[in-house]
């Protein structure tokens, strides 16, 4: 998958103040970079990046799609059910494979209203899944979307990283632990901007890994 690159906008400062006041200021607006200020350009076919009811899902703009399908059931004792999938988008349908611990399954995802449906065939043989996933993920399964994200791409964390974050009094906006899965923003050859469901921030891009497909 391509590298992303980001937009950045920083503040500009007036010619007429001091030298070294206008310094500190260019300094303060490098550091102090607005999240909000980052441009990013999206267009995976008709499928919108974003968190899923289970499923948090990437698309960069060659309509390659990256995928992370999760849920749970019980309280005492709790089954889980988790998947990574990845694809191209063609309009509004994209052929996906799936896979989990020990093995890789074919599956197809389809843009709709609101939502994707996912269908894998044989879904409830990943790990964990056959006490937990529908029977109806056979033919297809509806996933109202909750929230919109700009993720390019989603990414595993290779090793315990903070987020850095300028905006809040400590600097630092979250601790993501190894293993980890976020959403990437953008995507540099030494920082990377990530989004997990709760902060966003700055990490080493050494410390994040990619959702591929394993060889077998």
């Amino acid at each position: 998958m391509a590298t992303t690159t980001c937009s950045l906008q920083k503040n500009t400062t007036s010619t007429s103040a001091p030298k070294n006041l206008r310094l500190l200021r260019v300094a303060t607006s490098v550091i102090a970079v607005t999240f909000t200020s980052i441009t990013v350009s999206v267009a995976g076919g008709g499928f919108i990046p974003g968190i899923y009811e289970g499923l948090m899902l990437a698309a960069d703009e060659h309509g390659n799609l990256t995928g992370y399908y999760r849920e749970e059931q019980g309280e005492e004792v709790s089954k889980r059910c988790s998947f990574y999938l990845s694809g191209k988008a063609k309009d509004d349908t994209a052929t996906v494979v799936t896979w989990s611990y020990d093995r890789t399954l074919p599956g197809q995802l389809i843009a709709v209203k609101d939502g994707v449906e996912l269908k894998v065939p044989l879904g409830r043989e990943h790990t964990g899944c056959g006490l937990v996933l529908v029977p109806e993920i056979a033919r297809g399964v509806v996933l109202d979307r909750i929230v919109k994200k700009k993720w390019v791409e989603l990414g595993v964390v290779k090793a315990a990283s903070s987020l850095s974050n300028s905006s809040t009094s400590s600097g630092v906006s979250a601790f993501l632990p190894k293993g980890a899965v976020v959403g990437v923003v953008c995507k540099g050859k030494r920082r990377s901007l990530v989004q997990s469901e709760r902060a966003i921030g700055w990490m080493d891009s050494r410390r994040l890994g990619q959702v591929e497909q394993p060889a077998r």
